[in-house]
């Protein structure tokens, strides 16, 4: 659906929600004014049956979980996006890797993944070591 944000996703449900609403509306509408069975309206919208699950779906279900929807969304979004001082450090290093030759960038990032590494055993042994 190439949606950029949580924004549209929500706009997204609303949209499909509301038209759900609108055609069931105009079902009941012409069942109860006294037409003729071949004046019934059915709606033409293909994938209207694939929504039938809001029929039972009250209002402050909704918004509830319209608004659970949102913040689970925007938690995965904020997991992903830190943009802090080690993100922006590993963009730099992807960037200037993909500047070189695969085999020297490959050896480089071996070389920057064994140092982390043994900082990080370093690190682990000093805190065994304490305790």
């Amino acid at each position: 659906m190439e949606m950029q944000c949580v924004k549209e996703v929500v706009g997204k449900i609303r949209s499909l929600r509301n038209t759900y609403n609108n055609e069931l509306l105009k079902a009941k509408k012409s069942n109860t004014t006294g037409m003729a069975t071949n004046d019934l309206y059915i709606s033409k919208i293909p994938w209207l049956c694939h929504l039938d699950f809001l029929k039972n779906i009250d209002s402050y279900t909704r918004e509830n979980t319209e608004n659970m929807a949102v913040d689970a969304l925007e938690k995965v979004a904020t997991q992903h996006f830190l943009n802090d001082e080690f993100d922006l450090f590993g963009q730099t290093i992807a960037e200037q890797l993909r500047q070189l030759p695969l085999e020297i960038a490959l050896k480089t990032e071996e070389m920057i993944l064994s140092t982390v590494r043994k900082q990080r055993i370093k690190l682990a042994k000093q805190q065994t070591s304490t305790q």
